[in-house]
């Protein structure tokens, strides 16, 4: 988090299913000192993908399999 805080990233990943739904706190945080437009976010998850997008909402939610291709594309 104290990387997010000291400059802009062109990707920030976020796993969503690390233990205790922290990825999740991360994700708040962001959005407490941010605000909701993250467009550099992108959320992997190996759950339902769907699911996790009517919880966080209007994000980039990709499979764990395509976050590699996710970020390479956003670097391009």
């Amino acid at each position: 988090l104290s990387m997010a805080q000291e400059r802009d990233h062109p990707v920030i990943l976020i796993d969503a299913d690390v233990p205790n739904h922290r990825g999740y706190g991360v994700l708040t945080y962001l959005r407490e000192e941010v605000g909701n437009d993250l467009p550099n976010v992108i959320l992997m998850t190996g759950s339902d993908r769907d699911e996790v997008r009517r919880r966080v909402g209007p994000l980039t939610v990709v499979g764990k399999s395509e976050a590699a291709e996710e970020v390479e594309r956003r670097l391009r």
